[in-house]
C-alpha cells in the first residue's frame, strides 16, 4: 500500500496494538504482531487484513500478507549471480553469444566493478562487423539501473517502461552488484499476489465511482473470507474497473451471493473445489454412459 497515505491509519492501529500488547504482558503472554510499516508498503498479518482495509477504506496499491514465504522484497534480494558481465574489450560477437546462451536481450558492461551500461542485442546486430569491441559504444550505452535498497515494485516498473530482459542492481556509489532477471521478478510477483496460496479467485466489475475497498473487505469479512491480495485494472473497452480478489477459501458461493445482493457484477470465479466438482461430474457422466 502507499505508505504515506496509510501513515495515519497505521499509527492508530499500532497504538491499538500497543494497548493489546500491554494487556497481553499483564497476562504473561505476547500480542500478535499485526501490522508493520516499511518504506514502500505496509505488511499486515492475514487475520488482521480485512479489518485494516475496512479501517482505512481507501484505494489499494499492494496488500502484503505476512507469513513464512512472504517478506518485503528489496532489489538486493532478487539478484541473480549467474548472469555474466561484459567488458569494453569484449567483442560484439561474444556479447551476442552470451545473450543467446542466457536467453537475454541485454547484458551489463562493467569495468573495475563500476556499471557502465547495458549492451543491447539490437544495437550489436546493427554493427557491420560483429568483432568490433564494445568500447565502440563510446559511453552511449543504455544505462537503466536500480539501487540495492529499492522495492521490487520499482524494478517491475522499470522492466515495463524500458522493455528490459534484465535489470542491473547497483550501490549508491554505482558499484555493480548483479542483475534481476524477468524470471526472478515473475516468481516474486506471483508470491506477492498469493498465487501459491490455496484459495479462490473472484473478479468483480464495478464502475470506478462505485469502487469501495472498505465495502468489499466488509462483505468478505461478513462471509468469514480473508482477502490475500487485491488488484485492480481498468478495462479499456468498458472503462469499468475489474477487481481481482484472491481469497483464503475455495468455496465462494456464499461470498458471490452476498456480492450480488450488493449489486456487484461477478465477471469471473475460480476455485480448485469447483474444478474438482466439475471433473467428478464429468467422470460420473462418463461412467453412466459406459454402463448403459
Amino acid at each position: 500500500m502507499r505508505p504515506r497515505s496509510h501513515d495515519g491509519s497505521a499509527r492508530r492501529i499500532q497504538r491499538h496494538h500497543a494497548r493489546l500488547h500491554e494487556k497481553a504482558q499483564r497476562r504473561g503472554g505476547e500480542a500478535e504482531s499485526r501490522i508493520t510499516a516499511h518504506p514502500y508498503c505496509i505488511a499486515i498479518a492475514p487475520r488482521f487484513c480485512n479489518f485494516y482495509l475496512q479501517f482505512r477504506g481507501i484505494g489499494i496499491f499492494f496488500v502484503i500478507i505476512v507469513g513464512e514465504t512472504r517478506s518485503i522484497m528489496l532489489a538486493q534480494e532478487l539478484i541473480s549471480t549467474v548472469v555474466p558481465v561484459l567488458h569494453p574489450m569484449d567483442t560484439g560477437a561474444k556479447a551476442l553469444r552470451l545473450m543467446n546462451e542466457f536467453h537475454l536481450t541485454q547484458l551489463p558492461m562493467v569495468v573495475d566493478n563500476k556499471y557502465l551500461g547495458l549492451v543491447e542485442e539490437d544495437q550489436v546486430l546493427d554493427w557491420e562487423d560483429p568483432d568490433l569491441l564494445l568500447e565502440t559504444l563510446n559511453g552511449n550505452a543504455f544505462k537503466p539501473a536500480i539501487t540495492e535498497g529499492a522495492h521490487f515494485y520499482e524494478a517491475l516498473k522499470l522492466f515495463y517502461d524500458q522493455k528490459l530482459s534484465a535489470l542491473p542492481v547497483v550501490s549508491r556509489e554505482n558499484d555493480y552488484l548483479g542483475m534481476i532477471t524477468k524470471d526472478n521478478l515473475l516468481a516474486i510477483l506471483a508470491q506477492y499476489n498469493g498465487v501459491k496460496e490455496p484459495g479462490g479467485l473472484l473478479v468483480l466489475e464495478v464502475e470506478p465511482r462505485d469502487y469501495s475497498l472498505s465495502e468489499i473487505a466488509r462483505i468478505a469479512e461478513s462471509n468469514e473470507v480473508t482477502l490475500l491480495s487485491v488488484n485492480t485494472i481498468t478495462n479499456p473497452n468498458s472503462a469499468k474497473l475489474e477487481v481481482l480478489l484472491k481469497t483464503n477459501r475455495q468455496e465462494l458461493q456464499g461470498l458471490v451471493a452476498t456480492f450480488e445482493r450488493f449489486n456487484y457484477t461477478i465477471k469471473y470465479m475460480f476455485s480448485e473445489e469447483l474444478e474438482e466438482d466439475l471433473l467428478k461430474k464429468n467422470y460420473d457422466l462418463l461412467m453412466n454412459y459406459i454402463s448403459m
